[in-house]
């Protein structure tokens, strides 16, 4: 819905169009901090599996003291040599990624034929039907890592700008995403059900048991996570600079990183800005990352699920997307998808509260940044005043069409409301006869 409703510059533009700077670009800003620590999450991937194959190829477990010193420094010293290609040679940020789209195929394909090697039907009854239910613990580590999965699938809305119609494009796009990495998935989960019983199966096998050698399915993820790690840090600057490229968000591009420079003009301070805040998350364990990175992806959908219930339920003028048609139920849909959202990150077991805290925190910062207008005020004008947004406009403008209807059926209204009385500047007086013929 977000990516055709209109031609817009990407997701930030029509948010902040649609929503304001506040709620607009608090949205951007989580999936900006989202995509950052997808990187870290990506690339500690990479450096675990390179660990596994030192391991067992030279028999030492680590290349530096530790895996800890691994994630921190290897990680580390990734990001920075990614950063540096994603701000000085831009056009290698393509080639790395149809290679690393070889790389995918040619790992799923030999780890899927490795695991069907040993497959047995009685198998997949013994592991889809265990005798040891999954403990809390195991859930959560589940939902943990399955949310950052599947960020890639909302990118196509930043390349929006770029299409000729992306109206049919990008739902073309997006939908086939899902149903490819459904069916890779489900592949992956067959396979494995199936190649040991329950009690024998390793966290490692897949990979190690890789056909014709483990070394392929070792060397293909430790290429996928590089790649995985340089679509992130693609992605994350542009979603910066675009959201610095506000005027009123006059601190961000005071610091510069609204600007193009070098000779390819790339966001070079948005680059750096982002390296600067996803190395950090190197020295954690991949779990706490791969949990921080859920949250602020799961915030950002719920941000977004609630702005698109919002906009469908107040008919907001510019809020006309081609797909789903407007017969859909969007707005249910939507707010039932917010709604599973905070359920995850209850799941997850993060407080609701802090959600709540850190979705709104965002919206209060960008408000008081961008000097776009009171808070104080409880009144619908001064809430649009705060925000900037069409979403308020379109319920007043709503809130009016109403009347005239109800002024066109000879419906007295008894006592005018306060939000007429907003619209009208002033007092609304009863409609006589004269008036409604006229």
């Amino acid at each position: 819905a977000v990516a055709t409703n209109g031609l817009h510059q990407g997701v930030n533009n029509l948010l902040v169009a649609q929503l304001g700077p506040a709620w607009g670009s608090s949205a951007s800003i989580l999936y900006y901090g989202g995509m950052s620590a997808l990187a870290t999450v990506e690339i500690c991937g990479a450096v675990e599996a390179l660990d596994l194959l030192v391991s067992r190829s030279l028999g030492d477990p680590y290349l530096t003291l530790s895996v800890y010193t691994d994630f921190g420094v290897i990680g580390t010293a990734g990001l920075f040599v990614i950063a540096l290609v994603r701000a000085f040679m831009p056009r290698m940020v393509h080639s790395i990624g149809q290679v690393v789209l070889a790389a995918f195929a040619l790992t799923l394909l030999t780890t899927v034929v490795g695991a069907l090697r040993s497959f047995r039907p009685e198998h997949i009854v013994s592991n889809f039907l265990p005798t040891r239910r999954l403990g809390y613990a195991e859930l959560r580590l589940l939902a943990t890592f399955t949310y950052p999965c599947f960020a890639g699938i909302f990118q196509p809305v930043n390349k929006s700008a770029e299409l000729q119609t992306p109206h049919e494009t990008i739902p073309r796009a997006m939908i086939r995403a899902v149903l490819t990495s459904a069916a890779s998935l489900a592949l992956v989960v067959l396979a494995v059900a199936g190649s040991a019983p329950a009690d024998r199966l390793d966290e490692d096998a897949f990979i190690l048991d890789a056909w014709p050698s483990e070394y392929v399915g070792l060397v293909g993820t430790i290429v996928v996570g590089i790649g995985s790690c340089v679509s992130c840090i693609d992605v994350a600057p542009t979603i910066l600079q675009s959201i610095a490229s506000d005027h009123r968000m006059t601190l961000l591009r005071w610091i510069g990183l609204h600007r193009s420079d070098g000779d390819n003009a790339q966001p070079l301070r948005a680059v750096g800005v982002t390296f600067v805040l996803a190395a950090p998350f190197a020295w954690m364990t991949l779990d706490k990352v791969a949990l921080y990175a859920s949250l602020l992806f799961l915030q950002m959908y719920a941000t977004m699920d609630v702005c698109c219930a919002v906009l469908h339920w107040l008919h907001s003028p510019g809020w006309r997307p081609k797909f789903p048609p407007r017969t859909w139920p969007l707005a249910t849909v939507a707010t039932a998808a917010a709604v599973g959202c905070v359920a995850t990150v209850y799941a997850l077991g993060v407080p609701v509260w802090l959600l709540l805290v850190l979705c709104g925190g965002p919206a209060v910062f960008f408000t008081w940044l961008s000097g776009s207008g009171d808070l104080s005020g409880s009144t619908a004008g001064s809430i649009s005043k705060a925000t900037g947004s069409n979403a308020f406009r379109g319920l007043l403008h709503s809130l009016a069409l109403q009347a005239l209807q109800q002024l066109e059926e000879g419906v007295q209204l008894a006592e005018p409301t306060p939000a007429l009385r907003s619209i009208g500047g002033g007092a609304v007086t009863e409609p006589t006869p004269d008036s409604k013929r006229s």
